[in-house]
């Protein structure tokens, strides 16, 4: 997640969209976020880099980038199932009870 955010964050500073001590703000929250280990705290994480991966690709649109961030949220929602079946298929060694 850190990989997918440092890009698009560097992108949208070099554009001087956000200013350079904003971008690296928001670097180091996103850092924080991802550290803290927590799934809803990830979740959270991930859907602020899909809006910002939308503003990025869509420029200033609204309706471009809501549209876009409607896509990405379905088509993650529709991996997050494949990673689940595939999981249940491949599932390694599962620590069983001792009874």
């Amino acid at each position: 997640m850190i990989v997918t955010a440092v890009p698009s964050v560097l992108k949208i500073a070099i554009e001087n969209k956000i200013s350079p001590e904003n971008a690296f703000s928001l670097l180091l929250i996103t850092v924080f976020f991802i550290a803290g280990g927590k799934p809803v705290i990830k979740l959270a994480a991930a859907i602020g880099g899909l809006a910002l991966f939308a503003k990025e690709v869509t420029g200033n649109d609204p309706a471009a980038e809501t549209a876009m961030f409607s896509s990405l949220a379905i088509l993650s929602i529709m991996l997050i199932g494949y990673y689940v079946m595939f999981r249940g298929i491949f599932g390694g060694k599962r620590k069983q009870s001792e009874e």
